[in-house]
This record gives structure tokens, sequence and C-alpha cells, in this order.
């Protein structure tokens, strides 16, 4: 209905020239009757180029409601469940989708089922969890310090021999045994 209010559908009859019969005087100025064809043809022309202006800006406002161009950077909580319900789960993960989603270009649902993407989730969760395993604030100098000292007590109770044991440990191998030495007293 809105349509038809913009465009008026106005039939605009051609006044023709009567055209004499035979044996009658041509009274008609074809002149005349050419620039009036030519006055509608320009009026004409003018209404489509509004018309045309008119629908492709109701094309552009179409496309505009499509596509919004605010696309929201994160998954809704509709989004969010439906990728829990597949086990995909953390921010990490959920940027993978992500961005899956906008270098495919397919929908979520489409998306979920690619073994590419099930590939790359499984690999992400693999190196997740071997990292998980190594223990956070152990570096080697201090483990290798523990065991130092592990080792250098073992050797001291097996030859007795202090002078083996560096300098810079002597003390705390000597504190060492004596603390398992009162353990010992103390359970047996």
């Amino acid at each position: 209905m809105a349509q038809e209010n913009d465009v008026q559908d106005v039939e605009e009859t051609l006044d023709l020239p009567v055209v004499a019969d035979e044996g009658e005087a041509d009274a008609t100025d074809w002149k005349a009757e050419a620039q009036k064809l030519q006055q509608k043809a320009i009026r004409q022309r003018e209404k489509t180029k509004e018309l045309k202006a008119k629908l492709a800006e109701k094309a552009e406002v179409k496309e505009a409601v499509k596509t919004p161009a605010d696309k929201p950077t994160d998954f809704d909580y509709g989004q969010k469940a439906f990728l829990k319900s597949y086990g995909i789960d953390g921010a990490d993960e959920r940027e993978l989708v992500k961005s899956f989603m906008t270098r495919t270009g397919e929908d979520l649902d489409t998306v979920i089922g690619d073994d590419i993407l099930q590939a790359k989730l499984k690999s992400l969760r693999d190196a997740k969890v071997a990292k998980e395993a190594v223990p956070a604030n152990t570096g080697r100098s201090a483990s290798a310090q523990g065991n130092k000292l592990d080792y250098w007590l073992a050797k001291y109770q097996t030859s007795g021999n202090l002078g083996e044991v560096p300098k810079d440990l002597q003390r705390e191998v000597l504190n060492a045994r004596l603390k398992a030495e009162e353990q010992t007293r103390k359970f047996g």
C-alpha cells in the first residue's frame, strides 16, 4: 500500500492528432506535436530517475537491516550454550570457532560439524592439557637444587665422608640428615 502512494500510476494518454482523411488538407502542426511528445518524454525520464533513486535507497536500507554493520564481537548466551553442548568451553576455544566462522563465512551450526575445526580444537585441548601437566613455578635450577641436595645427602650417608660434599651444600646436607634421623627416632 505504501508503495502505491509513493508511485502514482498516472496513465497519460497520448493526444494524437486527428489525421485527415484522403482528400482533406492536413492542418496538423507536426513540429508542435513533436515538441509536446518530447516534453512528455523528459518528464517521464525525470520520474524514472526519482523512482530509481527511491528504489536504491530502499535497497540500501534493506541491506543494512539484513547485515548490520555493528555485528556483535562475541557470541550471545544462546550461541555460548550451543557451543557448550558440543563441549566447546573457554574463551580460546570460542575464539577459534569465531575465527573459523569468519574465514569460511558459514554459520555456527555448519562450522561445528567441520572436521578441520574439530581437529584444531583437539590439538588446542591437547596443548592445554600438556601445559597444565607441567608445574608452573618449577624452574630447572629449583628442581636441580632439590635433586642436588638429595643426591649429596645420599652420597654422604653411603660414604660417611663430608669432604665429598661441596662446601655450599655441607650445612644443608647435615641439616637434612638430622631431620631424617629425628623422624626415624619419632616413629621408629
